[in-house]
């Protein structure tokens, strides 16, 4: 098309075969098989899941490589269904045709402070459908704001005393940074979830990174 080549339908079943044909083909000839996948995933989540499935895939099958996509989480889901990535880790699904969906996971998005918090600002992306559900139910939120869209960064503002960071609970401990939830205060429940397609699981690379993650 206009927009470039993309697989056909068709081709997206023929794919896996293929791949393993092309495997075959290296094996007899004593090459090492190049197997890649593309994983997509916000950033913030690939900081807290990605370690961990990295370091069991090596010990699993050290020869798979992969390329990791970032965006949000609604774009990695869109980009998953348009075969733009193998793998989509995504928080809170869109449920989509021909997609498979497998809950991973939960998160909390709560709001934060350092106990060194010297003024009454909200840091948050004004994005983040979670951050908007949860000011809106806060009756004491402060009406000045940092608008952060990284969540990283949002979080070592909170960390310095700038402000309540409006954070998921899973930025907080990796980067390991001395928050406290607020108490009293709204919260909003997130639900992690694996992608793809049915064929990516006809491999058997495939349906190893399916169950690993």
């Amino acid at each position: 098309s206009k927009d470039g080549l993309k697989l056909t339908p068709q081709g997206k079943n023929l794919l896996p075969d293929a791949l393993n044909s092309l495997k075959s083909l290296d094996r007899i000839k004593g090459k090492r098989p190049l197997v890649k996948f593309k994983i997509g995933c916000h950033a913030s989540v690939g900081l807290f899941i990605l370690g961990d499935f990295l370091k069991i895939m090596h010990k699993e099958n050290s020869e798979i490589d992969f390329e990791v996509v970032t965006g949000s989480s609604h774009d990695i889901n869109k980009m998953t269904a348009k075969g733009e990535v193998d793998f989509g880790i995504v928080m809170n699904p869109i449920s989509l045709q021909g997609l498979i969906t497998k809950t991973i996971g939960e998160d909390e998005v709560a709001i934060w402070e350092s106990k060194d918090r010297y003024q009454d600002k909200l840091i948050y992306n004004p994005q983040m459908l979670q951050a908007t559900s949860i000011i809106s139910r806060w009756k004491a939120a402060p009406e000045q704001a940092i608008d952060v869209t990284n969540l990283e960064l949002a979080a070592v503002l909170a960390a310095s005393g700038a402000g309540f960071g409006i954070l998921p609970t899973q930025v907080v401990k990796v980067l390991d940074l001395k928050l406290k939830k607020v108490p009293n205060t709204p919260t909003f429940k997130d639900h992690l979830a694996l992608v793809c397609y049915p064929d990516m699981l006809k491999s058997p690379e495939g349906k190893m990174i399916f169950e690993s993650l």
